[in-house]
């Protein structure tokens, strides 16, 4: 087994033993800088998250002897089991991969680091972006707080938790059009994921475009899907495609507007 094997396979396709494998490379004091780095960063797939992985990220995370960027990639580490386990909400024990207690030890360490001025701000921006996976009152705050500031980081950091916390929809708007190209990305995915219908033209623009660049552009057709499936297929339903990546996403937008019809179907069959 080999970190640049896993990094090039989805996680589904993974062998059995990775949780064993990051954690000796977590705990493994002599470990090259960038594996580790990369072991936190693949711990964050939930088939690999596990309740003793978590306790070795938290352990990272806490320890101010470790490099910066460690400590904030084992913090991100967190964001898909936070969402889950919000999801979720412990009703399934094989669910969630993490015990309740550590759930609730993770979201009040990432508050308590968030208001901490005196973290570096790179770890603070990520204590952000990991806690709105499983949202709460004092998030709308602190979103609308950071992107007030005039940093482009911050700003950036605020765009993406804009994915999951209401309310922002004419900021989610107003960055499709930001000169910052990480920004514009997270205004779009932001507008999917919240289904902005006010974002649809603009997303759909780019979608349309061959001269968007093609991460944003996958990133616009799958967003204009999400918003609006229905117009989304008639409109990108006629365009010719070779690249691979391009055409997978229109033609899942495709597949999500027949499932849609279906169910509006099969809705308006029982009304009648």
């Amino acid at each position: 087994m080999k970190l640049n094997t896993l990094q090039q396979l989805p996680s589904y396709d993974w062998p059995e033993g990775v949780e064993e494998y990051l954690l000796e490379i977590l705990q493994n004091p002599d470990a090259d800088p960038e594996d580790l780095l990369i072991a936190a960063d693949l711990a964050a797939e939930p088939v690999a998250m596990s309740e003793p992985l978590a306790q070795v990220l938290l352990a990272i995370v806490t320890d101010d002897n470790r490099p910066l960027e460690l400590r904030a990639e084992a913090l991100s580490a967190f964001g898909p089991v936070l969402e889950l386990a919000d999801i979720d909400d412990f009703t399934d024990p094989e669910e969630v991969p993490i015990a309740e207690a550590t759930f609730d030890r993770v979201r009040q360490l990432v508050r308590q680091i968030h208001d901490d001025s005196k973290q570096p701000d790179m770890l603070r921006r990520r204590a952000l972006e990991v806690s709105v996976r499983a949202p709460e009152s004092w998030h709308a705050e602190a979103v609308r707080a950071a992107y007030g500031r005039k940093d482009d980081e911050w700003q950036l950091s605020a765009v993406f938790c804009m994915s999951y916390i209401s309310g922002f929809d004419g900021e989610i708007v107003a960055n499709l059009r930001s000169k910052n190209p990480a920004i514009r990305f997270e205004a779009v995915q932001a507008a999917g994921n919240l289904g902005v219908e006010a974002a649809f033209a603009e997303v759909l623009s780019l979608a349309r475009s061959s001269r968007t660049e093609k991460d944003l552009r996958v990133a616009a057709i799958m967003a204009a899907g999400w918003i609006n499936a229905a117009e989304a297929a008639v409109v990108l339903g006629e365009l010719y495609e070779s690249d691979p990546e391009i055409g997978a996403a229109i033609d899942e937008v495709m597949t999500l507007a027949t499932m849609e019809s279906g169910i509006d179907g099969d809705e308006d069959d029982e009304g009648n």
